[in-house]
């Protein structure tokens, strides 16, 4: 029996309230719980080719030629003679020669080897420069020299001879000691000489005219007037010594030009004659420590001219530089160019300080946020300071992906992102909505219960309760079900409570790719700037639109 508010009722059939139970249940359990989505084949591994902006272009070919090459290396010669390492001198002028085989590198790498102290290497490269040029300036001085460094090379030779001899034969050999004392007179005497020649510091230069139109002649006088070097273009090449010159450049359709050139020790001097302007050009070289950056000459709006390693004509004068490389700060240069001049101008280039992020996801309406703040939809890709940055990828009925991105100077940071579905809860709200229904009955029925026994009790009281009253059976069965309903209503809130908490699904997911230097500019849509102010206490920044 169950006593309910003062009834006696009979049990109810536990079989038919079960079988009820296991129908909501059942009800509630193939409820939809979220949204099924079929899964992309989005990769988090794939290449980083989704950008935003366009790639770049490919770099410009080289414009290196032989001539070019044998001048890097007539540097190099130079600064490696400044330095004390004669060896290496000589072998970088050896391989100028190699690049253009011009007598000026021969006479440089006699220099060298002199200057090492091995005559017999350096009268061989002195002789084969006569060969190559048996008229050149003071070729008889130079013919002298090469007799002192051989005389000087068999002084050694005889020296060594006679020392060895000496401690062969023993000290008390007279004769040996003579002929060892006779050995080292005639090297002091033949060293004596060579020294009295001079020179032997003074490197040969070269000096190569380009001319157009091609069939111009070429002259190169003194500082006096006087012709020292005629010739045809439209390369005209000649190794002189260093000093003050003239160079000009005749030609029947056209007026003469001239200019004064002065020519260093061991440098190639490139003069650039275009007789239809009527003017000579000079040659600009520029290197960066990071090779690609563009190079604008003058007129920035115009284009780059190159990109470096960049070597290029100029007219003489002076020019404004402007050296530009994405990820790098702009660096501008005024330089004043000469004739016959082609100045190295070396720049060491600095990072920007700040980066990019590049963000791609698996959903083309996924919103990104950088430190709270909305940047647009994927695939974006935006700036930002550098330094470390909350990320947030979203999207509606998805997950959202959130990480913290250290962001380098000058650098792309590529972001690929999955995002997974969120669990639906469709299925929740329609038990708890199940679960409040029965429970509003449960009251229901348990209050219209509670009033039958009250009618009861008053006719009991009054004796006017009739034994055959159907009441008794009625508030039974109301009692009865308010219970039942009380069961279900517990059971379905406990079963939408397990339905919101539950999540069976992957969490999104991404990957922070290596950062990268990025190989453009600023696209010419608007794209957004975002600078951050990011402190432990605080999170502020301000945005900037450019076109």
């Amino acid at each position: 029996m169950l006593r309910t508010h003062g009834l006696q009722v009979d049990p109810p059939n536990r079989s038919t309230i079960g079988a009820r139970l296991v129908l909501v249940a059942a009800c509630a359990l193939l409820w939809p719980a979220g949204p099924l989505r079929a899964q992309d084949n989005f990769e988090l591994d794939a290449p980083d080719s989704e950008v935003v902006a366009p790639s770049a272009e490919p770099a410009a070919p080289s414009t290196r030629n032989p001539l070019e090459e044998a001048r890097e290396h007539m540097e190099r010669g130079q600064a490696l003679y400044g330095a004390g390492r004669y060896i290496e001198s000589a072998e970088e002028f050896l391989r100028a020669y190699e690049a253009q085989p011009f007598s000026a590198f021969l006479f440089n790498a006699g220099v060298a080897y002199e200057k090492v102290d091995d005559p017999g290497r350096a009268a061989d490269y002195f002789s084969r420069f006569l060969q190559s040029d048996p008229q050149a300036e003071n070729a008889s001085k130079l013919n002298a020299r090469i007799d002192r460094l051989r005389g000087l090379s068999r002084a050694r030779e005889a020296e060594l001879a006679a020392e060895n001899a000496a401690q062969g034969s023993g000290a008390n050999s007279a004769s040996t000691l003579a002929e060892l004392e006779a050995a080292r007179s005639r090297l002091a005497e033949v060293q004596a000489q060579l020294a009295a020649l001079g020179g032997k510091d003074s490197f040969k230069s070269l000096l190569s005219v380009q001319t157009t139109p091609m069939d111009a002649s070429v002259l190169v006088k003194s500082a006096s007037g006087s012709v020292v070097y005629r010739g045809n273009g439209p390369k005209f090449t000649q190794t002189l010594d260093p000093g003050a010159y003239v160079v000009e450049v005749q030609h029947p359709k056209y007026t003469s030009i001239s200019a004064p050139i002065t020519v260093a020790p061991a440098v190639v001097n490139v003069v650039l004659a275009e007789m239809s302007q009527g003017q000579f050009l000079g040659f600009l070289r520029v290197q960066t420590d990071v090779p690609g950056a563009n190079v604008f000459v003058d007129e920035h709006e115009a284009g780059a001219l190159g990109r470096t390693p960049f070597q290029n004509a100029v007219k003489v004068g002076k020019h404004h530089l402007w050296i530009e490389k994405p990820g790098y700060k702009p660096v501008e240069r005024d330089i004043d160019i000469g004739v016959g001049e082609d100045p190295l101008l070396k720049l060491e280039l600095e990072r920007v300080d700040f980066g990019r992020i590049r963000v791609v996801a698996s959903r083309p309406d996924a919103e990104v946020f950088v430190d709270g703040k909305r940047i647009g939809r994927v695939p974006i890709e935006t700036d930002v300071k550098h330094g470390k940055h909350r990320v947030k990828v979203s999207a509606e009925g998805m997950k959202d992906w959130k990480e913290e991105v250290t962001v380098q100077r000058g650098q792309a940071t590529p972001l690929r992102v999955r995002l997974r579905p969120k669990v639906g809860r469709k299925g929740a709200w329609a038990t708890a909505a199940v679960a409040a229904g029965f429970l509003g009955a449960a009251i229901a029925t348990g209050v219209v219960g509670k009033g039958l026994l009250d009618d009861l009790d008053q006719d009991r009281s009054a004796g006017t309760l009739q034994s055959d009253d159907d009441r008794r059976k009625k508030g039974e069965y109301f009692y009865i079900a308010s219970n039942v309903g009380y069961v279900i209503a517990g059971g379905m809130a406990a079963l939408s409570t397990w339905y919101f908490v539950r999540d069976p699904l992957p969490d999104s997911e991404g990957r922070v790719l290596e950062p990268r230097d990025w190989a453009f500019n600023a696209p010419a849509s608007p794209r957004v700037r975002l600078d951050a102010d990011v402190a432990p206490d605080r999170v502020g920044g301000h945005l900037r639109v450019s076109f």
